[in-house]
């Protein structure tokens, strides 16, 4: 699982939507980065969350037990051999604290693709907004060159167009 939602980060790390140059059907360049694409990346985001609250946890109850052990241990050290558990639980502790640091990498790691998502929607949005604003523009010269012309060729139609008589 973990590698294909790396291989769906990847593939918006590398996406280029503006090329579009196409070999037998596929870009060799680009990758399509679709809706599922993101709801998958988004569900791992989540499953993610509730993998390192667990692994927190764990981590949390592993330190709680290494100091009731030290205290056990210096508290009545004769009647309770702790060196083979101790070294084991702080085995543990270390294999926990790794873990939560790759967790941590690869939660930024689908932070990071969200936020390449998020500026390719608004360069897309700020694209949208300037040919809109172009097209109104254009508009807005289009109307006035007909209210310009639109008095004079009612004139002229009026002149050229034989009046209808009323009996």
């Amino acid at each position: 699982m973990l590698n294909l939602s790396m291989r769906k980060a990847e593939k918006a790390y590398f996406s280029k939507p503006e090329i579009s140059k196409e070999v037998m059907g596929r870009s060799p360049v680009d990758f399509t980065v679709s809706f599922s694409d993101i709801q998958e990346l988004q569900q791992l985001q989540q499953k993610l969350l509730r993998t390192s609250m667990v692994f927190s946890s764990c981590l949390e109850v592993a330190r709680n037990l290494e100091s009731h052990c030290e205290k056990l241990r210096e508290f009545n050290a004769a009647k309770y051999p702790s060196a083979p558990i101790l070294p084991g639980i702080k085995s543990y502790t270390a294999d926990l604290k790794l873990h939560q640091q790759s967790l941590t990498i690869i939660g930024q790691t689908l932070q990071g693709t969200e936020t390449l998502r998020i500026q390719h929607e608004n360069s897309d949005a700020v694209k949208l907004t300037w040919q809109t604003q172009r097209d109104s523009k254009a508009l807005k010269a289009m109307t006035t060159v007909a209210l310009l012309f639109l008095p004079a060729s009612l004139l002229v139609v009026s002149r050229i167009a034989p009046s209808p008589k009323i009996f």
